[in-house]
């Protein structure tokens, strides 16, 4: 809490609620992060030794709503994945959740800066266009303006 009373969220509070299924000893796993009424799922293969040295070619991120995002744990459940205990001290598990911790971090920024692009493009766009100034006196009411709207 700030001195005016305003909330700021760090990057904690907005993905901290995390889930994990992993499967073959923590080589492959996945994350899902409640974001935003959505869910960030991200997927990461680290069954080969060069998967950390090339997490993008290793890796998936998708944006799913929640009703997608529990098919896919559902699915991922009958492949074989079991949940991560939240208290899972395992080295190979542990590195494995903060890739892909991050990688949902990194994805979640990207949509927040593209979002923040946008609005400011879309400002910039409306108070830089000329208006054209109305001619009061050859004006005509629009009186179906509510039948059209």
């Amino acid at each position: 809490m700030t001195p005016n009373g305003y909330y700021f969220p760090t990057p904690l509070d907005t993905l901290s609620k995390q889930h994990y299924l992993t499967r073959f000893d923590g080589q492959w796993l996945w994350g899902y992060f409640p974001w935003n009424g959505s869910v960030i799922v991200v997927g990461f293969d680290g069954s080969r030794p060069d998967s950390l040295e090339n997490i993008r070619e290793n890796s998936v991120t998708d944006l799913l709503t929640p009703e997608e995002a529990r098919r896919h744990w559902a699915e991922r459940i009958g492949w074989g994945f079991s949940v991560v205990s939240p208290n899972e001290c395992d080295t190979k598990t542990a590195t494995h959740r903060g890739v892909v911790y991050g990688l949902a971090l990194k994805f979640r920024a990207a949509r927040t800066a593209n979002a923040k692009g946008l609005i400011q493009d879309l400002m910039h766009e409306f108070y830089s266009v000329k208006q054209n100034p109305v001619n009061r006196k050859h004006e005509t009411p629009n009186t179906l303006y509510a039948l059209e709207a």
